[in-house]
């Protein structure tokens, strides 16, 4: 029985390798600071990747077609060969689904990663707060808060609203000896004012207001953990962009309940 090439079309062919999974993996925070569960409403659909050559001989087994071995081995050549052509950083980059952890594991390899050798990981955890204790900064942690762009969806009457005062808070370290850093996450969330709903809603961002925020972190991750001064941290970035939202209600906001949200 043969694998029908007709099966797997170039431009699949082009992404063999990359690893879409809708679930998260925490692995590489195994520490006592492990980040926590993240709410589907924060997740982003990724494409699946397709299948290499040799899986999709496997599932072909029983339709047969006119492919001859020939035409399958050099396939499976050509589709090796590229393999080996790719980057290690891109062999080893795990697309977990989610759009904070996949746009900072691209960012921290080409800024932290290839200047400085330290793997940096990015966990969610939602009992942080804006204050560190003397026990933490002994461990090396350091707090980073910011204000950004986003919107919200109630689960329970689907009534979505535009918020631009989403706290976000960052706790991060750097353990030199294991030449890897830890990014912990927390983006406070919001009630509905439409209904009787108690439940905080998780806010959504865009790619864009993501890889912003981003930005400023690892530039206060490069100025505190490897005393280099960022250029775009002292350059204005302009004036502020205007976005249209409600009234923001701080009863219904969990960061200004924690009185957090005033001080971003």
């Amino acid at each position: 029985m043969w694998w029908n090439r007709s099966l797997v079309s170039p431009a699949r062919t082009r992404h063999v390798g990359r690893s879409f999974q809708p679930a998260l993996s925490f692995d590489s925070c195994s520490d006592t600071d492990q980040g926590e569960g993240v709410s589907s409403d924060t997740l982003s659909p990724r494409r699946r990747p397709a299948q290499s050559p040799h899986h999709m001989h496997r599932l072909c087994q029983g339709q047969g077609s006119g492919t001859s071995v020939r035409e399958h081995r050099l396939t499976v050549r050509s589709w090796a060969s590229h393999q080996c052509q790719r980057k290690p950083q891109d062999m080893s980059r795990h697309q977990s689904g989610n759009a904070w952890i996949d746009l900072f594991n691209e960012i921290q390899e080409e800024e932290l990663v290839d200047e400085h050798g330290d793997t940096w990981t990015l966990c969610f955890n939602y009992s942080l707060t804006n204050e560190l204790t003397s026990e933490k900064r002994k461990e090396g942690w350091k707090m980073f808060e910011k204000p950004s762009y986003g919107s919200f969806t109630c689960s329970d009457c689907s009534h979505s609203w535009n918020s631009a005062r989403i706290c976000i808070v960052f706790h991060y370290r750097l353990r030199e000896r294991a030449e890897r850093g830890q990014v912990l996450i927390r983006p406070f969330r919001q009630q509905c004012r439409e209904c009787t709903s108690k439940e905080y809603q998780t806010p959504r961002f865009n790619d864009d207001k993501i890889e912003e925020v981003l930005m400023i972190l690892i530039g206060k991750i490069k100025k505190n953990c490897y005393h280099v001064e960022d250029p775009d941290e002292r350059t204005p970035l302009g004036p502020p962009s205007t976005f249209r939202t409600t009234p923001h209600h701080k009863e219904l906001c969990e960061a200004c309940q924690q009185g957090i949200c005033t001080k971003a």
